[in-house]
């Protein structure tokens, strides 16, 4: 169906739903075309979800979706995207950094041979810190994944539906929506606008999702290369076990014996043992990410919300 739905996952942004629905309202009707918004509450702690059944309420373009606890923001897009009754997704955060005005330049974008298109900052509004974040994980992608597009990739994305259909059954809770699009089609064009400052929230992401992320899109665009770092990294487990188990028994045989004394070898083996252990960590998270769960849904719906009229 010709038209345009916009994916907004919301996570603890009371605050910002009112001001972004409204921009968003005002910049589709100027465009003259069929439009709904699908807000995702992603599992809030605030009233996130209490403004988007107000929303939904005063609005029959407004659909909102409850999911049952907190999926990550790629699991919730691909809810609103599985979702989607119109030709042209956009993708938005629910924190207005990537303006709704600026919708109209992705979509006029797509009628050029392209059925992807990034919009890219021409300056970006966050924080040095998550710039720094953002900066690695798209090094990562470009250098370990060969992703040519990866230094475009953005929250702020529009695409032709029905890529979807080339997702296949999605499983588990590690989710890139990007590694999904990216496989579907080469067609990927950029856009540049303008990036505001974040309003009324902190962003959701820090180091350690970033690197989750970038793991995940490891996953998903090289399984090959993910395979081998896991094997890599199981095997210096193993190894680091052993020689920390070897060298602790040495250690407190000599340390019983007189030839050493206990104090000095003790830094040893609690650097050796820790060692061990992180690499047993990492190798855990990577085995969790490769089996992704396979019985478990990447999303659970627990109630979708329309207006009266539509019901």
């Amino acid at each position: 169906m010709r038209g345009i739905s916009i994916v907004v996952p919301a996570f603890n942004s009371a605050g910002t739903l009112d001001a972004l629905a409204g921009r968003v309202f005002r910049t589709l009707r100027f465009m003259g075309v069929k439009f709904e918004l699908i807000l995702v509450n992603d599992g809030s702690s605030d009233q996130t979800w209490e403004v988007i059944q107000t929303l939904v309420s005063r609005n029959d373009w407004v659909i909102g979706i409850n999911l049952s606890q907190n999926f990550g923001q790629h699991n919730a897009l691909l809810c609103g995207i599985d979702l989607a009754q119109f030709e042209t997704c956009v993708t938005l955060d629910d924190d207005l950094q990537y303006p709704p005005e600026e919708i109209p330049n992705l979509t006029d974008r797509l009628g050029h041979g392209y059925e992807l298109v990034y919009g890219v900052p021409i300056i970006s509004g966050h924080s040095s810190a998550k710039r720094l974040g953002g900066s690695i994980a798209r090094t990562f992608a470009l250098h370990c994944l060969f992703i040519r597009t990866s230094r475009t990739i953005s929250a702020f994305r529009a695409f032709r539906t029905n890529l979807r259909e080339g997702f296949g059954k999605v499983s588990g809770p590690f989710v890139s929506l990007d590694a999904l699009l990216n496989q579907e089609t080469r067609a990927v064009g950029i856009v540049k606008i303008k990036h505001e400052r974040r309003l009324n929230k902190e962003s959701n992401y820090n180091f350690i999702k970033l690197a989750e992320l970038s793991l995940t899109m490891l996953r998903g665009f090289k399984p090959q290369i993910f395979l081998m770092i896991m094997i890599l990294v199981l095997s210096t487990a193993a190894l680091g076990i052993g020689v920390s188990l070897k060298y602790s028994f040495d250690s407190v045989q000599n340390a019983y014996r007189g030839i050493q004394d206990i104090s000095q070898v003790a830094p040893g083996v609690v650097s050796f043992v820790t060692l061990s252990f992180i690499f047993i960590i990492f190798a855990r998270y990577l085995i969790k990410i490769y089996l992704k769960y396979p019985s478990m849904a990447p999303y659970v719906i627990q109630e979708k919300l329309t207006h009266p009229l539509k019901k």
